[in-house]
């Protein structure tokens, strides 16, 4: 073997070793159980804090807008997580304040649609599952993913603080421009993790596509000018000052 194909060999191996701890970075643990246990499993009450979507009540991703809308600010009483790799089930009830977990086999019909199943109920009795899957959220757990989009927050208290037009805006669970980062994801979730990995920084989120954009790009983006607030992006311009709807 010459020296250039051992240099081959050992970049390789590199790329494949990266690629590994990238996939395991977001395998789940014991602490993320701890850690959801204090910020959810503790708060007297739950709610959505984002709107989000459920096509035959299955939630497909934060930011997919299928099916009819669950607005922010639902109060959420109980919540169910289904892990295929820590084999635990924890199911947390706002009302009995009281967290069950439990382990489970494989062999005991534990089988989720998906390797980590999260499921919730509503005040009004409404059962909705979100779909998680690492491939389409890559850097999550199912426990930071649940973080994202359930708060102990009352959202009433924060929506009140909105102007009127970001107000229709976020009811209609459409963007505008003038709008704050914080206001879009109220609005429409979070940007598509695999094409916004840091949406902190970005100054481009991306999004899936709602029926009415459909006929065009097969993504929308949402752009922020150097303040901070929602400014036009041609791709995603529909009419004036609406740029996600």
């Amino acid at each position: 073997m010459n020296l250039n194909s051992i240099r081959i060999y050992f970049k390789t191996l590199a790329i494949i070793g990266f690629l590994f701890l990238a996939s395991c970075s977001s395998l789940p643990t014991k602490a993320d159980i701890e850690r959801t246990k204090v910020t959810l499993f503790e708060a007297p009450k739950l709610y959505t804090a984002c709107n989000l979507w459920g096509k035959h009540r299955v939630i497909y991703a934060g930011s997919s807008r299928r099916g009819p809308m669950l607005p922010i600010g639902t109060e959420i009483t109980s919540v169910k997580l289904e892990s295929k790799e820590l084999k635990t089930i924890l199911h947390y009830n706002t009302d009995q304040g009281t967290v069950v977990e439990e382990k489970k086999r494989m062999s005991d019909g534990f089988s989720p649609s998906y390797s980590d199943n999260i499921s919730f109920v509503t005040r009004e009795g409404l059962e909705y599952e979100l779909a998680f899957s690492r491939r389409r959220h890559p850097g999550l757990t199912m426990f930071s993913y649940l973080n994202k989009l359930l708060t102990a927050q009352d959202m009433n208290e924060t929506l009140s603080q909105y102007d009127a037009e970001i107000l229709t805006a976020i009811n209609q669970g459409a963007v505008v421009e003038g709008m704050t980062k914080q206001q879009v994801i109220n609005s429409v979730g979070y940007p598509m993790e695999r094409f916004t990995p840091d949406y902190k920084r970005s100054s481009v989120w991306v999004y899936y596509p709602t029926k009415r954009q459909r006929g065009g790009s097969k993504l929308v983006d949402v752009c922020f000018d150097s303040d901070g607030y929602t400014a036009e992006c041609m791709s995603a311009k529909i009419d004036n000052k609406v740029l996600l709807n």
